[in-house]
């Protein structure tokens, strides 16, 4: 829901067409509640969930590329000169392997594709896709007839710097900080498996 109100806020206003007859006002709501309340009129709750089968499932997918690319990358950095001389080194490059992957593979993708069927169910968009009611599958391959197959990957390199040094930043302060739980504090297990986590997503925001 916050993803589909956050996209619709970020969208650019049209230009022409209907909108011409429309206040700026009316197209952009001034607060998230009023987005909120508007789409909850005009297309019922379900509405705020556009784009949600996208999100879900590029997020399924990008947890299990992500550590299986983090975890072969580690395993063959470690076995390398520069695992043996500096494992800290090695964990920053696996997560940097790994944002990369998951990027690539289903970051840009799943992030354009719920950007995109967001975008064509609202004000701005006007259905110029006609995505509203298809499947996931079905809006996929709608999008690569129209815009092409490139546009799947559109922000590839902006995705590539957020993403590799999101998982770069979070493997490595999450392994250094639950060494130093164990080590300094005596936190074992879930705990400092718990713990180690949320800081390491602090730091990684």
């Amino acid at each position: 829901m916050y993803q589909y109100i956050k996209t619709c806020r970020q969208l650019p206003l049209p230009s022409s067409g209907a909108a011409a007859s429309r206040s700026l006002e009316s197209l952009r709501p001034k607060t998230s509640f009023q987005l909120l309340r508007d789409t909850i009129r005009s297309s019922g709750i379900r509405g705020l969930y556009s784009g949600c089968s996208a999100l879900v499932s590029s997020n399924a997918a990008k947890g299990g590329i992500r550590f299986i690319s983090f975890t072969q990358s580690q395993a063959f950095l470690k076995d390398s000169r520069l695992g043996a001389s500096n494992a800290g080194l090695s964990t920053v490059l696996a997560g940097l392997t790994a944002g990369a992957t998951e990027s690539i593979l289903v970051v840009t993708p799943g992030e354009a594709l719920k950007t995109k069927i967001i975008h064509d169910r609202s004000v701005a968009g006007g259905g110029r896709l006609g995505l509203n009611n298809l499947n996931l599958a079905q809006a996929t391959i709608r999008v690569a007839q129209i815009d092409g197959l490139r546009a799947l990957w559109s922000g590839l390199g902006p995705v590539l710097c957020k993403q590799g040094t999101n998982s770069a930043v979070r493997f490595a302060t999450f392994g250094w900080i639950q060494e130093k739980l164990r080590t300094s504090w005596g936190v074992t297990g879930v705990g400092a498996t718990l713990g180690a986590g949320a800081a390491s997503g602090v730091v990684t925001t």
